[in-house]
């Protein structure tokens, strides 16, 4: 749709598929054309969104469809040719697929599908210490080479006794560490060679917004170790389903935006038993979600294979507004991106309320 849209293709140019023979399916029945697409062209039978091939190889033949299809096409046919931009391709395109229903359709399956996995770990739990797991698995996670290897960790600014605790053997190692408190209203480093005070209360939510210092976005520390919250995950594929603020996977995003994270940097999580789930549905994924790599119980250090993708930054169109005026970070970091490329940046369209989807019974 790019490449049309800027014309470095046009109806000349040849689409190939190459594929196996069990592929080729003769009785394919498409969808009806939408109301976007061109109704100019009789052989044009697919939905406005499919890219039809004019060749089609296989090992033992080559197909050329008749009549020959209308291939090379942007999606939703005259609506696309019109455009003479990337910009207006992309406002178009948003303005296409981030509707507002779209996005609260698919607001409401993530947080329903959220409260099930949630209902689900509490009834696994019953009867189970998770307390005493927690704290196992704790203590697993201080002896952890993992850790050690790594100057710096981004960790979960929770004010939780096992969150405050790990906070803590990690400046007493003499490693710096990373936290954004909640409500993100920065990114705090903590440096445990320059702390006036002691580590203890340092390592206290409070310490953490006394005493860090904010996050130079221009020049951050590498991060060798990122820590992050789960209510369940996968030991399969590493995904995971973390709190409803999703402030995390923001902070995740911004971080490997400028450079403080990357492919080599680890990510781990630490539930309880109860909390590894498999077959939680990856489908559901979005693109500011972030899996793990390593899982921390009592019982065990487990870790994924392969390594799974994560974001590669924040993806603007994505972040919803409520969240834009909620989160001072995230408002800080827009406006010095928008200053350094002189443009404005997408947002998603506005959502749901939480109070609409609790009146609603999704909540």
């Amino acid at each position: 749709a790019l490449l049309r849209a800027l014309r470095a293709i046009d109806d000349a140019t040849v689409v190939v598929t190459v594929v196996g023979d069990a592929q080729v399916v003769e009785e394919m029945r498409w969808p009806e054309v939408d109301e976007d697409s061109s109704q100019e062209d009789p052989s044009h039978t697919g939905s406005c969104e499919w890219l039809p091939a004019h060749v089609i190889v296989t090992p033992t033949r080559t197909i050329h469809p008749m009549p020959r299809t209308r291939g090379a096409m942007a999606p939703c046919g005259n609506a696309a040719l019109s455009l003479q931009s990337t910009d207006d391709l992309l406002a178009w395109w948003r303005a296409k697929s981030d509707s507002k229903a779209f996005v609260d359709a698919e607001r409401r399956g993530r947080l329903e599908v959220k409260a099930a996995v949630q209902a689900m770990v509490a009834k696994r739990s019953k009867s189970q210490n998770i307390a005493g797991q927690m704290g196992a698995a704790t203590k697993r996670f201080v002896l952890s080479p993992v850790v050690w290897s790594s100057q710096c960790v981004s960790m979960s600014a929770s004010p939780s006794v096992h969150h405050e605790y790990m906070r803590r053997a990690v400046l007493t190692g003499g490693h710096t560490i990373v936290v954004a408190p909640p409500g993100l209203p920065a990114i705090f480093v903590i440096d445990p060679a320059r702390v006036p005070k002691s580590i203890a209360e340092v390592a206290t939510l409070e310490g953490i917004e006394t005493w860090g210092e904010r996050l130079d976005m221009r020049s951050p520390p590498q991060i060798g170790l990122v820590v992050l919250d789960s209510i369940a995950v996968d030991p399969d594929s590493g995904m995971r389903v973390g709190p409803f603020s999703g402030e995390e996977e923001l902070v995740y995003s911004i971080l490997r935006h400028i450079g403080a994270v990357d492919d080599r940097t680890t990510v781990l999580t630490l539930v309880s038993e109860p909390q590894v789930i498999s077959g939680l549905p990856i489908d559901n994924r979005l693109c500011h979600d972030v899996p793990v790599d390593i899982i921390l119980t009592k019982k065990r250090e487990r870790r994924v294979q392969p390594m799974p993708r994560k974001p590669l930054g924040v993806y603007w169109h994505r972040v919803a507004a409520e969240d834009l005026e909620r989160l001072p970070l995230l408002r800080a970091f827009r406006a010095v991106l928008e200053a350094d490329l002189g443009l404005e940046l997408p947002i998603e369209p506005a959502l749901t309320t939480k109070q609409e989807l609790i009146s609603g019974g999704v909540l």
